[in-house]
């Protein structure tokens, strides 16, 4: 009986406690200001006390919580909490912040501090003290909170930290010396973030005691004015992973020697590297965005390292550092890359040669740049780009304007699993890829594939013939928003080919039919395509029969006719020249001259012996006057007048235009001046060719000329002596022919 009254006393008690501390639950998350979302509570006042659930505390723009003192975090449960932020919105500020004399030393359990505000300004010697479990510790914003305040108020303190990170704080700048280092060495630091900080001065030496323990050193976005060793022997990290420099502003004597590359074009130059020795073991170095003033244009360069330490770092970014011109070797035994990323520069050549050694390399970045000049004017060198990283697994060329690759390109790289050519400017797959059976992903996404030709067939073919049998053969390449086209007869063969291959990702790919419409790569597109191809073939059918029959009387009609007039012709031709030599002798000729010559300087030896001599002397015996009938620039030009006025002068006292096109005349601003005006006035257009002119030199629109109109030609023999391959007289008939049908 006692023991049943005893029980049943005992049960009461458990159910008036468990109602007790359901009570105080629903009190303190109900109380206002306060919002919980699982286990985060927000608050824009400072709860007195925290329900048992809580791990993590959010306290924003608290008002009036200027100075944190000791009791303010001592009510139910605030020791139990793991992480606590304080932010204060700009804008809302209402007073300076200041975290006083033991003010966190009921917060036993806390293990992340984070603090978010512009009106932060101090720390007491003893602020920490109880915080034997913090592991990271956070300032962002605070501006007027000094580095050397949170030195002292760390010293001594948080045993077990681990993550240190200031963002945007002291704004008069701080030296990165002894008591600083001093203070992290006795911590069990791994990672340490200066975001965006004026650093006047580091002290390399001093950091040795962080080097056991440091895996990450991130000074992104800081300036850091000058770092030195100060007379100590500096060791190197050789556990840190990670140091990321991306856009900070370093010290000036290791990115000054840039802007003397340039001045030592075809010598030598010795990079010294003595004093970064404490860098040498660092796994990845990110120097993004540090060279944003100086850009880097190096031609026939050669760099010698002057390294007392071998070096084991394997990644190296280099993104937004004004890259250019990068004609440079760098003599090496082995080196440890194995990650390089140049992306987003501007390099519109890269030597082959820069890294003989870079065996180890797997991964090559170099999106969105400009290779395709390279491309464009050094097509051989560019073929041979990676021929020396023959463990390279992965290379992005995406964004670089390309609009070929060449057939050999990754001849040397039989290891890729990765090719990125996405948003390029390529028509067809012109590269080799058979020999690469690791290839899991060849990246062809928005380029210009309309419809796959007989050589990107035979490439592909070959592709999936050597990889029928393997494991992973599926999805591969990836041909999404090109233009592929399924609208006429001539894409059968493109389209069934994408229709049955495995190795095409279809998940979104389509084409255009002959309505306009985008649909769906598969066997009813084939199928509608074979179907345009018949209907083409019965149409073509038709047509032959239907016209034939009529076709031979309509021919020998037509040969009655254009002999009639042929000889007709003859006759008004004769005429007329007759009487265009006839105003040409007399000066009647509505032009002064018969001929412009358009011509570069540099080339002026050779115009007047091969050239100006010789067609006036033709020109004059075949319409028998003996004045000057060719305009040159240098002989008939009024001295002081505007060179622009002069050449509309010249060019429209003259019947044709002879250009004597050279390598000089395309690079000539003055010549392609006196083209643009000729083509305004309308003249007929005569080129003598007189080298092998690479047509991408020319602008458009003489480019155009160049490709579409017959022109003059010259070969060289025994090396000296030029010989024209027509006739002068071809030449003369064809100037007088241009005047009697302008």
């Amino acid at each position: 009986m006692l023991i049943n009254r005893f029980s049943t006393i005992f049960y009461f008690f458990l159910l008036h406690m468990l109602l007790q501390c359901c009570a105080y639950t629903v009190k303190v998350m109900t109380q206002p200001g306060c919002r919980q979302n699982g286990n985060t509570l927000s608050c824009n006042i400072l709860p007195k006390d925290i329900p048992y659930n809580i791990t993590n505390v959010h306290l924003q723009d608290v008002r009036n919580l200027c100075n944190i003192v000791k009791g303010d975090f001592h009510g139910n449960n605030w020791n139990h909490i793991k992480s606590l932020h304080i932010s204060v919105t700009p804008g809302s500020e209402t007073c300076p912040q200041a975290i006083g004399h033991y003010a966190l030393d009921n917060l036993i359990g806390l293990e992340e501090f984070k603090i978010l505000s512009r009106v932060f300004i101090g720390l007491e010697n003893n602020s920490f003290a109880g915080l034997t479990n913090l592991k990271t510790l956070s300032f962002t914003g605070c501006i007027d909170l000094h580095v050397d305040t949170i030195t002292k108020a760390l010293d001594g303190q948080l045993p077990n930290l681990e993550i240190l990170t200031m963002t945007y704080i002291d704004i008069d700048g701080f030296n990165m010396g002894k008591d600083f280092c001093n203070m992290l060495s006795v911590k069990p630091i791994k990672q340490v973030n200066l975001h965006h900080l004026a650093i006047d001065h580091v002290n390399l030496g001093c950091i040795n005691g962080l080097l056991d323990t440091l895996e990450i050193l991130n000074v992104s976005g800081s300036t850091i004015i000058d770092a030195n060793t100060t007379g100590t022997e500096t060791k190197t990290f050789k556990n840190l992973k990670l140091l990321d420099a991306s856009y900070a502003v370093l010290p000036k004597y290791m990115l000054g020697f840039l802007k003397y590359l340039p001045k030592i074009i075809g010598h030598f130059y010795i990079l010294n590297f003595e004093q970064e020795t404490i860098l040498s073991h660092i796994e990845t170095i990110d120097l993004t965005g540090t060279n944003q003033q100086i850009p880097v244009n190096l031609d026939n360069l050669t760099i010698f390292l002057s390294i007392n330490e071998t070096w084991t770092t394997e990644h190296i970014i280099l993104r937004h550092n004004q890259l250019g011109h990068l004609d440079v070797m760098v003599p090496c035994d082995i080196s440890p890359f194995k990650v390089l990323d140049l992306s987003f520069n501007r390099i519109d050549f890269l030597q082959p040669n820069l890294c003989k050694c870079c065996f180890n390399l797997k991964q090559l970045n170099l999106e969105n740049n400009l290779l395709f000049k390279m491309a464009r004017h050094n097509f051989s060198v560019f073929e041979n780009l990676t021929m020396f990283y023959t463990n390279l697994e992965n290379i992005n060329l995406a964004k670089n304007k390309l609009t070929r690759i060449p057939s050999g390109m990754f001849q040397a790289n039989r290891k890729l699993k990765i090719i990125n050519l996405s948003e390029n400017f390529l028509k067809q797959i012109t590269f080799k890829v058979d020999h690469l059976n690791e290839l899991m992903d060849l990246d062809l996404r928005k380029n210009q594939i309309s419809v796959l030709d007989e050589t990107s067939l035979k490439h592909l073919n070959a592709f999936q013939e050597k990889r029928q049998y393997a494991r992973n053969n599926t999805n591969i390449i990836n041909l999404d928003f090109n233009p592929l086209s399924c609208s006429t007869c001539t894409s059968l063969d493109s389209v069934t080919w994408i229709a049955r291959s495995k190795m095409i990702n279809r998940n979104n790919l389509v084409c255009t039919n002959e309505n306009g419409r985008h649909v769906q790569i598969d066997q009813d597109t084939v199928t509608s395509v074979i179907s345009l191809c018949n209907q083409a073939s019965n149409l073509r059918n038709k047509i032959v029969i239907s016209v034939l029959t009529p076709v031979s009387v309509v021919i020998m009609l037509v040969i009655l006719f254009c002999s009639v007039r042929r000889c007709r012709n003859k006759r008004q031709y004769k005429q007329r020249m007759e009487e265009k030599l006839h105003l040409i002798q007399e000066n009647k000729l509505d032009t002064e001259y018969v001929v412009f010559l358009s011509f570069s300087s540099y080339d002026h030896d050779f115009l007047t012996e091969n050239v100006y001599r010789p067609l006036l002397m033709h020109l004059q015996d075949r319409t028998k006057c003996e004045r000057d009938l060719i305009c040159l620039g240098d002989k008939h030009f009024q001295l002081g007048r505007p060179i622009n006025d002069e050449m509309v002068v010249s060019l429209t006292k003259s019947a044709v235009i002879l250009i004597l096109l050279s390598h000089n005349f395309c690079s000539s601003d003055y010549c392609r001046m006196e083209f643009d005006l000729a083509l305004q006035l309308n003249k007929p257009i005569i080129l003598i060719v007189k080298d092998d002119v690479d047509p991408n030199d020319m602008v458009p629109s003489l480019r155009e000329i160049f490709h579409t109109r017959t022109r003059i030609l010259w070969e060289q023999h025994d090396g000296d002596e030029y010989r024209l391959k027509t006739t002068w007289d071809n030449v003369c008939t064809s100037i007088l022919e241009l005047i009697l049908y302008d």
